[in-house]
């Protein structure tokens, strides 16, 4: 009987037409990391506050080889018009992610395409997190100051503070690099935090030191992308 009803529910899910049958197909493509049948489903002229369509393929076949199948629920559906505001929840490989989601579509020829906001939270808040990572590896306190909020506020003081200690960390400190094993975002609208495991290599060779730790990260949402506001050493 348990697995008539399980067979059961899968069916009445993948029955659902329109907007929330979409959702279905997308979660289903996400089971099968299949990036190129997510695309299917997108408009060509699909934009969002990361880039376009190539942007978007990019960063799922980077999702997929990262965090392997990934189990994408979607919750509280509500749509209004072309805009469907739910939220989500995303399970990979040491991964997990909570938060808002909210897309819009259009219906060309019968099909609903999405036309913009497609994982948009977890992609911003990812790529916040690459490009420090980058920063500390390429020695480029650019990227860093990119991704630090103004009105970042730490264990070690403020953002100019921070950003005078990793100055000189990076040009007299050894080569890093920076590995991160399991990652936890809880996201809203305009403030998130990432608690995730690390190793910190530093340096090569015989001079190597690996450092294991814990970090809980704050980021706020401010002009068009996730910024860091708090955690960082």
């Amino acid at each position: 009987m348990e697995l008539l009803a399980v067979v059961s529910f899968s069916c009445a899910v993948q029955q659902r037409s329109g907007p929330l049958g979409l959702l279905d197909k997308l979660r289903s493509a996400c089971q099968r990391r299949d990036a190129g049948a997510i695309m299917l489903d997108t408009d060509p002229g699909y934009l969002d506050t990361l880039g376009g369509r190539g942007r978007l393929e990019d960063d799922l076949r980077q999702l997929f080889t990262v965090y392997g199948q990934l189990d994408v629920r979607w919750q509280d559906e509500r749509l209004q018009e072309d805009r469907l505001e739910s939220h989500l929840q995303i399970s990979g490989r040491r991964f997990r992610f909570s938060g808002p989601q909210v897309i819009t579509l259009q219906e060309v020829a019968g099909n609903w395409l999405i036309t913009s906001g497609l994982l948009e939270v977890p992609r911003g808040i990812l790529d916040t997190l690459r490009e420090r990572r980058l920063g500390l590896e390429e020695s480029d306190l650019g990227r860093l100051r990119r991704v630090i909020s103004e009105d970042y506020q730490g264990p070690g003081g403020s953002r100019k503070q921070l950003l005078q200690r990793l100055e000189s960390d990076l040009e007299h400190g050894p080569q890093r690099a920076l590995v991160v094993n399991d990652l936890v975002i809880e996201a809203g609208r305009q403030r998130a935090t990432v608690i995730q495991s690390y190793l910190l290599i530093l340096g090569v060779g015989d001079r190597k030191k690996q450092i294991k730790g814990r970090e809980k990260i704050q980021l706020l949402y401010q002009a068009s992308r996730w910024r860091i506001a708090g955690g960082l050493g």
